[in-house]
């Protein structure tokens, strides 16, 4: 996973518990009962980082957002992280702090589209290519023009990507295996969910 400098991100993460037959993922849990170990690069060891409320978002059906600060990513190199609590199996991230590229150090600003892919048992899908590429071109912004480029992420171990668009675009995504090919419109803030700008998509009961 890839996050910039003093730049906030949200990180979607999975909880489960372990069960007599296999893990069961946890819903409802509450911050005060997750316990949260960070270390920036350079530092020899983990060390206690206390959640606020406003920084865990519940996202139902055992799928939680943290909400890192610009203070978390005050330092270049590797940033890893490390979830648990009572009866919760242990979750573990590693970021690349990279610095800000001049996509999001000027305007227009842009959005950070985030998401997870699971497999038919709920399985996070590891390394699942999502690629976006502009509607139209060429476009301008700013002083740039946009051209026909491909942005392609991966998904990280837990199923989890995220990348940075800019706003107010007209995008077409595609995640072959999820049989996703369409238009998106990028919404004009911070941060957004993949789900809430695709089409409707019928959700298992």
């Amino acid at each position: 996973m890839t996050a910039f400098y003093r730049r906030p991100k949200d990180t979607v993460i999975r909880l489960f518990s372990p069960g007599s037959y296999g893990s069961i993922a946890m819903a409802g849990v509450p911050v005060e009962d997750v316990e949260l170990e960070t270390r920036k690069n350079g530092e020899d060891a983990f060390s206690a980082r206390a959640l606020l409320p406003e920084e865990w978002v519940d996202l139902n059906n055992g799928f939680y957002a943290i909400r890192w600060t610009a203070d978390d990513f005050d330092t270049l190199g590797s940033f890893a992280f490390f979830v648990t609590g009572p009866d919760i199996e242990p979750q573990f991230g590693v970021f690349d702090i990279d610095p800000a590229p001049l996509a999001l150090l000027a305007e227009p600003g842009v959005c950070v589209v985030t998401g997870n892919i699971v497999d038919i048992g709920g399985n996070g899908m590891r390394l699942e290519p999502i690629n976006f590429r502009p509607r139209n071109v060429p476009g301008a912004v700013g002083n740039s023009i946009i051209a026909a480029g491909l942005i392609q992420t991966t998904t990280d171990a837990f199923g989890n990507f995220s990348v940075a668009l800019i706003r107010g675009s007209t995008v077409i995504v595609e995640i072959e295996r999820a049989a996703i090919r369409y238009q998106i419109i990028v919404p004009d803030e911070s941060s957004a969910s993949i789900l809430d700008l695709l089409p409707p998509i019928t959700p298992i009961p």
